[in-house]
């Protein structure tokens, strides 16, 4: 029963006191309208419904499947597009219907006349690109906004492409505040993962690796067992001599999540790593891109 982690977006200087510790950086891509003029649209745009809701989630959870953190949303739980791009505006919602009358894409705008903002896309194949630019283009155009950002992490498809229009990325990592999180059942959480762990394993340069090691922490220890290219998860064995890594349980969350590499969290004097560890380290939890949609944000 109960919760593995824990996240929440929260106030400056305050959480930390429960062990939080920001964990999800915020990323903004913006564009200037001038440069996204000459996007062509070749696809249909319609009005969210709900009649659209099966395919966007389908769309969503093929396109996050291996995004970090994002939340995994099913029909019955859903509540749909919440807000924009913060907690204070609505969103509105546009479809792209295909030549066989088949949706393959969506945007989520502010609901806003200040400013063109976009919360999240999906897609069903990266043709639609080039349309979505197109509606971006002119909704900034018809509104008179000068630049127009997507809020999404730069190692998105979508990002990717937009770098074809002169667009600036920026990402920002908290002190203290904003997306925050915490680990809450050490042993479980890595039970959960272990599989992930296991894929990022056979897929690296330490495919072979077997072996041992322990992961030490302020409320918990778990021992990491590695043979025939799987992670299997158990208690820590007492008087084992095999390396460890020993940290707090806020910094273990962003090593795991890719918040933060094994390099810069071993810099720290809360930190001790056995030295012959940190390429597997590396292997079993890369730097990445975490994120949580503005519409799943809470």
């Amino acid at each position: 029963a109960g919760y593995d982690i824990a996240a929440l977006f929260g106030i400056r200087n305050f959480y930390e006191k429960w062990g939080y510790i920001p964990a999800l950086p915020e990323y903004r891509i913006t564009v200037r309208t001038e440069a996204i003029t000459d996007a062509q649209l070749h696809h249909r745009v319609v009005d969210y419904t709900e009649q659209y809701k099966p395919a966007v989630l389908r769309m969503y959870n093929d396109n996050n499947r291996k995004r970090t953190c994002a939340i995994v949303r099913h029909s019955k739980s859903w509540k749909g597009f919440t807000k924009g791009t913060t907690f204070r505006v609505d969103a509105t919602v546009k479809v792209f219907i295909d030549d066989t009358g088949e949706p393959c894409g969506y945007v989520s705008f502010d609901d806003t006349d200040e400013r063109t903002a976009v919360a999240e896309i999906g897609y069903t194949t990266p043709s639609v690109f080039g349309s979505m630019v197109a509606l971006i283009a002119q909704r900034a155009s018809e509104h008179g906004h000068e630049e127009a950002y997507i809020t999404m992490p730069p190692d998105h498809p979508f990002a990717i492409y937009l770098r074809r229009y002169d667009c600036n990325v920026i990402e920002r990592f908290a002190k203290t505040g904003g997306g925050m999180m915490r680990i809450i059942n050490l042993e479980k959480l890595f039970a959960k993962i272990a599989g992930e762990l296991s894929q990022r394993l056979r897929a690296s340069t330490l495919c072979n690796w077997a072996g041992a090691f322990g992961i030490i922490t302020d409320i918990g220890s778990v021992q990491v067992n590695i043979a025939s290219q799987r992670v299997i998860i158990e208690p820590l064995s007492g008087g084992a001599t095999y390396p460890t890594i020993e940290l707090p349980q806020g910094k273990l969350i962003q090593l795991v999540v890719g918040y933060c590499d094994i390099a810069t969290i071993a810099l720290d004097n809360d930190v001790n790593v056995s030295p012959d560890l940190t390429p597997l380290l590396d292997a079993l939890f890369p730097l990445g891109y975490p994120y949580i949609w503005w519409s799943d944000r809470f």
